[in-house]
């Protein structure tokens, strides 16, 4: 049995996390170019913007799912039982699918909600 490369084990469990960061920062940030202060003109195209922050950072999440996945398989005879290292590349593995699925989640509603609710309502 081979394990998997530490890259590929490390990317499983934080690509998802860190997608998601990438995301929400990125994403807060053009929220607020485009709610910027009545009368001043800095033309933002919000939606536009989200939709592909989002579609990139959900396949960054996918690939680390996806990452995972492969540790898991490559790790799969081992077992969680199993001694170091193979115990603990499978037990990261799980983790990483894991986390990934919820990332997934949260990086699609949260790019979901930039584009379906309505922007500022400055008065």
């Amino acid at each position: 049995m081979s394990l998997p490369r530490p890259a590929i084990v490390w990317f499983g469990v934080l690509g998802a996390p860190v997608a998601f960061v990438l995301q929400h920062v990125v994403g807060y940030a053009l929220t607020e170019a485009a709610c910027n202060r009545i009368g001043t003109t800095w033309s933002v195209p919000l939606d536009t913007l989200a939709t592909v922050l989002t579609a990139l950072c959900a396949g960054i999440a996918l690939l680390g799912g996806l990452a995972a996945l492969a540790s898991f398989r490559a790790t799969r005879a081992a077992g969680e039982g199993a001694p170091p290292p193979a115990g603990r590349v499978h037990f990261l593995a799980i983790t990483g699918m894991v986390v990934a699925l919820l990332m997934l989640a949260i990086i699609l509603l949260d790019g979901i909600g930039v584009v379906a609710v309505e922007g500022c309502r400055q008065g």
